[in-house]
């Protein structure tokens, strides 16, 4: 995975008022950490941040005038309902050091087993992998061309990367076809006839008779 460049400035501005008018200004607070050094508040021009979150890279290199920083996006505060970004963490990473990060899982192709009576089911939309910075995939594609009913993918089924350590477990289970039950059993359930409750006798019939 590929750093991409955003310039950033440092910030003074530290309160929810301050934030706001950052914001309005075009700018997104963001805040630097890792590697035992001091925490660095910076600002992010929100665009180029929109730009770098839709490439699917978190590895970024934060450029400050002459000086740059390498780091990985670790966490994305966006506002639930205007859709704004609030805030970014970066982690420092040192190119030569592993890394963990969660990397999205792509499925291509069609699983035969939905032409047969089956549903295709993705189960795992990432997976979590150490490694050095520039080792990451952007992505792990997922072949399901070879999925008949009953047929599964595991993590142990995806081929090694080099450099790269899978950190989920081997047998959990990233997507499967499975057949569709439910619509026949109802169709076969209608044509038996309801069952009739049997007659009952009250106590005060069974008292009569025997008098």
């Amino acid at each position: 995975m590929e750093f991409i460049q955003i310039e950033v400035k440092q910030r003074d501005a530290r309160g929810s008022r301050d934030m706001t008018r950052l914001r309005a200004a075009g700018q997104t607070p963001a805040v630097l950490y890792g590697l035992k050094r001091r925490n660095l508040p910076l600002s992010i021009p929100t665009d180029a941040l929109s730009r770098f979150l839709q490439t699917g890279s978190h590895l970024v290199e934060l450029k400050m005038g002459d000086d740059t920083r390498d780091a990985i996006i670790r966490e994305v505060q966006i506002d639930p309902l205007s859709d704004e970004i609030l805030h970014v963490d970066f982690n420092r990473v040192d190119k030569l050091a592993e890394v963990e990060d969660q990397v999205p899982v792509v499925f291509k192709g069609i699983a035969p087993g939905t032409k047969s009576g089956g549903m295709f089911q993705g189960l795992m939309d990432s997976l979590k992998l150490k490694a050095r910075p520039r080792d990451l995939p952007r992505e792990i594609l997922v072949e399901i061309n070879h999925l008949e009913v009953g047929d599964e993918v595991k993590v142990s089924d995806i081929a090694a990367m080099p450099g790269v350590t899978v950190l989920d477990s081997p047998d959990e289970m990233i997507a499967h076809c499975v057949a569709m039950r439910g619509i026949e059993e109802d169709e076969d359930d209608a044509d038996v006839p309801a069952a009739t409750e049997p007659e009952l006798i009250g106590k005060e019939g069974e008292e009569s008779s025997e008098s």
